[in-house]
């Protein structure tokens, strides 16, 4: 790899009087020398090396930023799906879905991710009953910016035995009309129903989808990222994520970035399997030293747990998706294990508890 002699810029150290160093020296892709100009200069000729020479002309470098919370497997699929965001009603999105189902193969499902229920005007909603007028004979698929709630029109339901007489899981929803019928809307634990029958893309897709994604990244100065990988079925991906590990192993060449892996699962096993892989291993810029719990939901799902009911919703305060006995005992697993605890936990009544099971520990 080439040795670059950075000069002429503001070199930001982020160290506490750590002064204004004049130039900065890398070699291999990492940090060689840092300090005045000339000595720099006679670093790389004590050295016989001949740097590339950046005149920053006044620009500044400074250490990359990190993203501690990214969903990779998520990110790739929205990639491959027809983007909601900001679509303000019902012809917006009947009008991206559209546009998009004519670029899908009719063996796919029809897929529209980034959606927020809360960006629809008064009067108008998004079930089971909008996207039958849309796609009568067509599996399609609606997910919540979140990743805490999906939607699903008739033909999907159907196909995959999803009927009025399925269970919800321990920690999710399954919405219904007032005549008991089914709405399409499922929540948090839940949305592993229908998750787990989705048909799997190709690896070749999954590649293309993935090419420039993590490089964009980096062209806005994200060097190290905080992945979140389900083990399991646990997690906002349900069955269907299990694979999340696995995918980022074989991506693992595209993604520029450092990685600390964040793992998802109801036990140990998942991250246990991990650290006996490239995704910790120093040379591969990877470690795995974190376990995640879900506690409650979202905001936007009207599920985070709360300590009074939802202004918007006003029959239900949320709720915890796990109970404080079966959370505890994760983490005391965890932690007795040398790993980082994490906790999904954003409504008020919902942080309030797992501090005190912090405290606990």
């Amino acid at each position: 790899m080439e040795t670059y002699l950075f000069h002429n810029g503001s070199i930001v150290t982020m160290v506490k009087d750590g002064g204004s160093p004049e130039c900065l020296v890398t070699e291999g892709g990492r940090i060689a020398f840092l300090g005045k100009l000339e000595a720099g200069r006679q670093w790389a000729a004590s050295r016989d090396i001949q740097p590339v020479n950046v005149d920053l002309a006044g620009a500044a470098i400074l250490p990359g930023f990190i993203d501690a919370h990214l969903h990779p497997l998520p990110m790739i699929f929205f990639a491959m799906s027809a983007d909601l965001d900001r679509a303000r009603n019902m012809a917006d999105i009947s009008h991206r879905l559209l546009q998009h189902a004519e670029r899908v193969d009719r063996s796919e499902w029809i897929v529209g991710v980034q959606f927020e229920s809360k960006r629809l005007p008064p009067g108008e909603q998004l079930t089971r009953h909008e996207l039958d007028a849309l796609f009568p004979d067509r599996p399609v698929l609606i997910y919540a910016r979140d990743g805490h709630c999906v939607v699903a029109n008739t033909c999907l339901l159907e196909g995959v035995g999803i009927g009025p007489e399925t269970q919800s899981p321990e920690g999710g929803e399954i919405s219904y009309y007032a005549d008991g019928t089914l709405s399409g809307v499922f929540n948090e634990k839940a949305v592993g129903l229908p998750l787990a029958h989705m048909p799997t893309p190709s690896p070749a897709r999954m590649i293309e989808a993935s090419q420039g994604l993590f490089d964009g990244l980096a062209r806005n100065g994200i060097t190290s990222v905080g992945a979140m990988l389900q083990s399991d079925d646990e997690g906002p991906g349900g069955a269907s994520a299990r694979m999340e590990s696995m995918v980022v192993q074989a991506l693992r060449d595209n993604i520029p970035q450092s990685i600390y892996a964040i793992v998802i699962g109801k036990t140990l096993d998942g991250i246990n399997a991990l650290i006996q892989t490239p995704l910790n291993a120093a040379e591969n810029h990877t470690q795995t030293r974190a376990f995640k719990i879900f506690a409650d939901g979202t905001f936007g799902s009207c599920t985070a747990c709360m300590s009074e009911p939802y202004t918007d919703k006003a029959c239900t305060h949320g709720y915890m998706t796990l109970g404080e006995d079966e959370i505890y005992s994760r983490m005391n697993s965890a932690h007795l294990a040398g790993f980082q605890v994490c906790i999904h936990a954003v409504g008020d009544q919902g942080i309030a508890n797992c501090v005190r099971l912090f405290e606990r520990l």
